[in-house]
């Protein structure tokens, strides 16, 4: 598709150049200069529309990498554990995993009233596990900082490893 549309657009630029002359020379005195100005604007806007669709093809491309990437991605697998303080369940948290790789966003999901969460669909690999909580102005709570972009918990999703249990050590205000 995008070497269609790369050809197309050389092709266009092709015409861009050849517009002027396209009409007979015994009859190019004759046509007003208005009418060549919008055939070789008219060819000129088609060719944009073809070199930015083959841009986006191209980029699109890179991004999401070809067909045979697409098909040996990560096993996804649910998730879920247990979000401790201290060893007392912590509520109302939210619970990250993101990749170490970069290669994908985070998955989320938020702590129950006796701590657990659950998250559906998260890819084999290995993830830093951030954990914040809100304080009663709705802004995060300063003393689960530790464990933010910066976080030390790490897991490991594949077969058998699914189940998690995060202890933090938290210190009271």
């Amino acid at each position: 598709m995008v070497a269609r549309t790369v050809w197309q657009a050389l092709v266009g630029l092709r015409r861009v150049a050849n517009a002027s002359s396209k009409f007979p020379d015994h009859l190019r005195h004759q046509i007003p200069t208005t009418v060549v100005h919008e055939e070789v604007q008219l060819e000129t806007m088609r060719v944009g529309r073809r070199v930015s669709l083959a841009l986006v093809c191209l980029a699109t491309s890179q991004l999401i990498g070809c067909g045979s990437e697409v098909a040996s991605a990560a096993k996804p697998y649910p998730v879920a554990g247990l979000v401790t303080v201290q060893g007392k369940p912590l509520d109302n948290a939210h619970v990250m995993f993101v990749s170490l790789e970069g290669t994908e966003a985070g998955h989320m999901g938020q702590t129950d009233r006796e701590g657990k969460f659950e998250m559906s669909a998260v890819p084999e690999g290995e993830y830093r596990v951030q954990i914040e909580r809100q304080a009663n102005n709705a802004m995060p709570d300063p003393r689960y900082a530790p464990y933010g972009a910066k976080s030390p918990l790490r897991a490991k999703v594949g077969e058998g490893t699914t189940n998690f249990t995060f202890d933090l050590d938290i210190a009271k205000k």
